[in-house]
């Protein structure tokens, strides 16, 4: 389902990534671990089709990452959200199912908001929530849709117990 062939990124005032390829295969679970500085959230940031590469491919199925229905595909948490903190939770994951699905998953927004317990802060804009609730809302956004392929750059980072579990079974599911 996900090829990654010979990715490499290059930085003026350091390495960047060289020669990264792997294959993952429906319901694979993929870590990619390493030191700070190593590279991880650029290889994120590509195969999510936020970055571009210097050399090599990404393929979700037959498609490659550059073509718009196959980042509708993926499901992508960043380590940090760079957003308007104006936009309340309910607001910016209905944001997201009207721009990728036509406005489709919206009662499926309204559960995950319970199940990963933001109901009381649904209507509260981003910048009054703690880390936490911000990656709890941005867990949220990345499952929008069901989607083929689930990135998530450091999604425990800040994240109370209750949110990791609620993600595990999301991940499960």
């Amino acid at each position: 389902m996900l090829t990654v062939k010979e990715i490499t990124k290059s930085y003026a005032k350091k390495d960047g990534i060289q020669d990264i390829s792997f294959t993952a295969d429906e319901g694979d679970v993929v870590a990619v671990i390493g030191p700070n500085g190593a590279g991880k959230s650029t290889l994120l940031k590509i195969i999510a089709g936020v970055l571009r590469a210097d050399a090599g491919s990404v393929r979700i199925g037959d498609l490659g990452i550059s073509d718009f229905s196959a980042r509708k595909t993926i499901g992508y948490m960043p380590e940090n959200y760079e957003l308007s903190h104006k936009l309340t939770v309910k607001c910016f994951l209905y944001m997201i199912s009207d721009y990728k699905f036509e406005g489709k998953f919206k009662s499926a927004i309204d559960k995950s908001i319970a199940d990963f317990g933001l109901a009381q802060y649904r209507d509260k804009p981003f910048a009054k929530l703690s880390m936490g609730m911000q990656k709890k809302t941005a867990m949220i956004a990345a499952f929008i849709g069901r989607p083929q392929l689930i990135i998530l750059d450091e999604p425990t980072n800040g994240v109370d117990t209750s949110g990791i579990l609620s993600l595990k079974n999301y991940v499960k599911a």
